[in-house]
């Protein structure tokens, strides 16, 4: 049987969470089953980024905004199946798969807690376009956006995974709550001021940020000095390397954001023995098992009493750790690929 082409609608040498899904796919697919085409992105931001043997890459070049319309048509044109993952010339890619016949998909990744959050307009419909080859990367994302926006899904769900191997911490055991991290880009929509409150109500925790600087008014260090808060450290942003290094001191991290889909960060601290504490607005419960492998409150005050009662009680956070280790190798990206290529072959096997 020949082998499937398919192509993967991300940069894989750029920081970005669908840039790292279709480098992980890439790295995970069987190769006896798929030709796999990926693009490069002229800027390199994943500083451990290695090409995959047998694994056909289109490197953009300037200026991207003409670029892009060659790799996509190039790799849409040459490919049995597509996953684009990505919100960009969607009208274009559509036309391109229509004129050489190449089956389409796409993964909705969030789901707003508000309809005050900043949605882009038309978001949703953007989605649309893609039934009924539309997947969620979770079971509450796909029941949540059929009821709010009639959307459309398929009845798998395309589960995200993580590399385990690269943070993983042998024999790593958690003596007590001491460090805190925040993990993330957006910081207003992924509701940073909660992270503030925790820590301006634990001065004798630290709390660290990982991700973007940029606030509505100024930036993290600004509002840090600007507020005394003193026990509070931004280390910019951190690739895979960098970042497991640094959560090897770490014994909980605090996401405080309402609106997301299924955040790869749960993961890869959870690997690390990193164990969560995060809201349930979009339906982190479907993984974590909370009280074993995590924590899912729903009020920032629920956060604070949860901090407060891991602090007193290393034990129980020491159990959290271990629990989230198994968490994090339940999700390995070897583990969940086998269902992404039966989706895609398919796919390639439909009328």
């Amino acid at each position: 049987m020949p082998r499937i082409k398919l192509f993967l609608g991300g940069y894989v040498n750029y920081l970005n969470a669908q840039n790292i899904n279709c480098r992980a796919l890439s790295e995970t697919l069987d190769s006896g089953r798929f030709d796999i085409t990926a693009m490069l992105f002229p800027l390199q931001t994943a500083a451990d980024f290695r090409r995959v043997p047998g694994v056909r890459y289109l490197r953009m070049r300037r200026p991207g905004r003409l670029w892009r319309y060659v790799l996509y048509l190039i790799g849409i044109a040459r490919a049995d199946v597509a996953y684009l993952p990505k919100p960009e010339i969607d009208s274009f890619n559509l036309t391109v798969a229509r004129l050489f016949k190449t089956k389409v998909f796409t993964t909705l990744e969030i789901i707003f807690h508000d309809e005050k959050d900043d949605i882009p307009k038309n978001f949703f419909e953007r989605y649309r376009k893609f039934e009924p080859h539309l997947y969620a990367i979770t079971h509450y994302i796909s029941l949540a956006a059929a009821r709010k926006y009639s959307l459309n899904f398929t009845d798998t769900t395309l589960y995200l995974g993580v590399e385990t191997e690269k943070f993983i911490i042998p024999d790593k055991i958690s003596n007590g709550l001491r460090n805190i991290i925040f993990i993330g880009n957006s910081l207003e929509r992924k509701n940073i001021s909660d992270f503030f409150s925790a820590a301006d109500a634990f001065p004798d925790i630290r709390f660290h940020i990982v991700g973007g600087n940029e606030l509505k008014n100024g930036t993290v260090e600004s509002y840090i000095a600007e507020h005394g808060l003193a026990n509070v450290t931004y280390h910019g942003r951190l690739d895979h390397t960098a970042l497991a290094e640094f959560l090897k001191s770490i014994d909980l991290m605090y996401f405080p954001s309402r609106s997301e889909g299924f955040p790869k960060v749960h993961l890869e601290t959870a690997c690390a023995g990193v164990p969560t504490l995060c809201y349930s607005d979009y339906g982190a419960s479907e993984w974590i098992d909370s009280g074993r492998n995590g924590l899912v409150v729903d009020t920032l005050e629920e956060a604070l009493r949860e901090i407060g009662r891991l602090r007193e009680n290393p034990e129980e956070l020491r159990a959290l750790s271990e629990g989230a280790v198994e968490l994090g190798r339940k999700f390995d990206w070897k583990n969940i690929v086998g269902i992404w290529a039966e989706e895609i072959e398919r796919l390639a096997e439909s009328k």
